[in-house]
């Protein structure tokens, strides 16, 4: 009997779906990518051509909200497993836009659930939940036993479907619970990309300054690549049903920064104004990046690492990236694409 190799993407086009997307091909599956209806624009799919893999794509327009082309999807293709990635991913945004939060977190999610569990029960549902769900606590290893404390609309959405699984909505799921993961694929309006196009910009006499928050917030930050190879193999496993997905070391946001001064031969140095943090031009003495307290998040992860124990256990997994080659990776593709 010929084995099923059909794979369902949703956020396929995304950095994460992207990797995933090739890690799959490369391991000879057939990979199905969902696209919001009318987004199949060359800004949205860039990434899958950049990784060479979107003519190996068969592509689905889909509105997730719409429950009965769910079903006509999931009944016409029996995949062997569905990733589902799409998402509305910003914390601060969920403030904002709570209905959107819910309805692209929640409702889309379920259906696609709903879906699996009446017409195709042999398909294993796998689904990112996020390291936000630990919003409640501070300087904190957490692990899978840890008890969430979601605080953001975006953490209890992610904590929402993640309990809906753990209560056997349906028996075939893998929860991968997912922390900071970079590359440079990552959007623009995340931290870590903000940085890298203002220093270049900046670089080149293009920006003068750039004002963000706390600078000294620590994160427990991986490479999206290898946080994908990971989430690959959850697929094939019948071991546990939930996962840290971490490097289990923490970086400061201002390591993050230094280290992408420093690749870039910027010369700075760092001066304290009280709560204030100013970067200064050496060339000039004028500050170029202002942490101020008015910047601050509301809420953010502080000090939360995850322990990767169990994934190191059951899968004899490491992740292959550190802060240093994250950082080349993204720097280096912000020059050659500028």
């Amino acid at each position: 009997m010929q084995k099923n190799k059909k794979i369902i993407i949703s956020g396929i086009t995304g950095q994460d779906g992207a990797f995933l997307a090739k890690k799959l091909i490369d391991d000879g599956y057939k990979i199905i990518g969902l696209l919001r209806p009318k987004k199949k624009s060359e800004q949205i799919v860039f990434r899958l051509k950049e990784l060479q893999v979107f003519e190996k794509i068969k592509f689905e327009e889909l509105d997730l909200s719409n429950r009965k082309k769910v079903e006509d999807i999931i009944k016409h293709y029996r995949p062997k497993s569905i990733f589902h990635l799409g998402a509305q991913t910003s914390v601060e945004k969920s403030f904002f836009y709570k209905e959107l939060t819910k309805n692209s977190n929640i409702e889309n999610t379920m259906n696609l659930i709903n879906s699996i569990k009446k017409l195709s029960g042999d398909t294993k549902f796998i689904f990112p939940s996020s390291s936000t769900i630990y919003e409640g606590y501070k300087n904190k290893t957490v692990n899978e036993l840890t008890i969430p404390k979601p605080l953001s609309n975006y953490a209890k959405s992610k904590f929402f479907v993640q309990e809906k699984l753990q209560n056997m909505y349906i028996e075939n799921f893998k929860i991968g619970i997912m922390f900071s993961h970079e590359s440079e694929f990552r959007r623009s309006n995340f931290f870590t990309q903000k940085i890298i196009h203002f220093l270049w910009d900046f670089k080149n006499g293009n920006r003068k300054i750039l004002h963000i928050g706390n600078i000294d917030i620590e994160r427990d930050i991986g490479h999206a690549k290898d946080y994908m190879n990971l989430m690959s193999m959850f697929m094939n496993s019948t071991r546990n049903n939930k996962y840290i997905v971490s490097s289990n070391k923490l970086v400061s946001l201002r390591e993050f920064v230094i280290e992408s001064l420093n690749y870039l031969n910027i010369d700075f140095e760092i001066e304290a104004h009280g709560k204030e943090v100013h970067f200064i031009n050496k060339l000039n003495r004028k500050p170029f990046i202002v942490s101020e307290s008015k910047n601050y998040r509301k809420i953010d992860l502080i000090g939360i690492k995850g322990s990767n124990k169990l994934v190191k256990k059951d899968f004899d997994w490491e992740p292959r990236y550190n802060l240093e080659k994250i950082v080349e990776e993204m720097v280096r593709y912000r020059i050659r694409n500028s």
